[in-house]
């Protein structure tokens, strides 16, 4: 079967997490299938101290989060409106 790449952006690695998630739980596209990194150089986690490490009470988060992954072509209208729902600029390739 024919395979597409899509990839989104997301604001926050919450989104990112919720997004992957979905893909693999409710589409059961493989975890090796899905690749999640910080868009540019930035860790997505931030640099300051947060929660039991610091003293402010939400983790500080700092950058775009990058999901992408490969799967059947058939899937790709539905994974869009998924990463679409937590926020993803998608991008489809293939």
């Amino acid at each position: 079967m024919a395979t597409q790449r899509i990839t989104a952006s997301f604001a926050t690695r919450r989104d990112a997490e919720m997004a992957v998630e979905t893909l693999v739980q409710e589409y059961g596209v493989p975890v090796g299938a899905v690749e999640t990194h910080a868009e540019g150089r930035d860790n997505s986690s931030g640099t300051r101290a947060a929660g039991a490490d610091g003293s402010t009470a939400d983790g500080e988060y700092a950058g775009r989060v990058r999901v992408a992954a490969t799967v059947e072509a058939g899937l790709v209208e539905r994974l869009r409106d998924s990463f679409r729902q937590y926020g993803g600029g998608v991008e489809v390739q293939g």
